[in-house]
């Protein structure tokens, strides 16, 4: 496994990946910085994001997760850039209208922020969830409308 951690919006990102996919990209608490050198294109990636020059993504990630888990990461990815969806409506793009709690479940099991852009979904009542903290995702989704 490689690791590097690194900073993004005022938060420290650590990103893991295998020799050909990425395993996680996640939030943690450390401060500290460690660049692994294969992993330069996809911080290059998350740095252009920052600078709003980039708003989509094609890393090689590696879904250890459920046909379902997987059908709604699939979905998450369609979600364009400073856009947001219901939990509803991702259950309607799966095909699965009655599945809005599962998929926020799903969504929960996300294992790569920002690429698979789980802050671009919210309740039908406010924010809804964010298994990096609530003021993640309101920072993610403000840097995101800025260009609306």
């Amino acid at each position: 496994m490689k690791k590097s951690t690194f900073p993004c919006l005022g938060y420290t990102l650590e990103l893991i990946s295998d020799d050909t996919h990425i395993i996680s990209l996640n939030r943690i608490e450390s401060k500290q910085t460690y660049i692994d050198p294969t992993h330069h294109r996809y911080i290059q990636d998350i740095i252009e994001y920052e600078l709003h020059q980039r708003s989509t993504f094609d890393w090689p990630i590696a879904f250890n997760h459920t046909p379902f888990q997987i059908q709604v990461f699939k979905a998450l990815q369609s979600i364009p850039y400073s856009e947001v969806r219901t939990y509803g409506e991702i259950a309607v793009m799966i095909g699965n209208p009655k599945a809005s709690r599962a998929v926020g479940q799903a969504i929960s099991n996300n294992p790569v922020l920002i690429v698979v852009p789980c802050h671009r979904v919210v309740a039908t009542n406010g924010l809804g969830g964010f298994s990096s903290g609530l003021d993640m995702k309101k920072t993610l989704l403000n840097h995101e409308i800025v260009l609306r």
